[in-house]
């Protein structure tokens, strides 16, 4: 019986989608906060970027970041919220 529930643990851990990158964080100034299934809160440069996250910057506050599947740069200002789709 024990063995029966590590295999049905296993299997079930190894049939979960891995979280989606979709980019980099380049550069992170002032308050830039994030809100996601996978990570929630600061985001700090070197920090990935995931399919569904939701960024938000406070008054002079700005972020990039580079966009994994094109290599494109994105930018995001003061005062500014995005929801990222990939």
């Amino acid at each position: 019986m024990k063995h029966i529930l590590v295999l049905f643990t296993l299997s079930t851990l190894m049939s979960l989608p891995e979280p989606e990158q979709i980019g980099i964080c380049t550069n992170a100034t002032g308050e830039v906060y994030r809100s996601g299934k996978i990570r929630s809160g600061k985001i700090r440069k070197g920090e990935s970027i995931y399919n569904g996250d939701k960024i938000s910057t406070d008054k002079n506050a700005f972020l990039s970041f580079l966009n994994i599947q094109d290599k494109s740069v994105i930018s995001l200002y003061g005062n500014s919220v995005i929801k990222i789709f990939g």
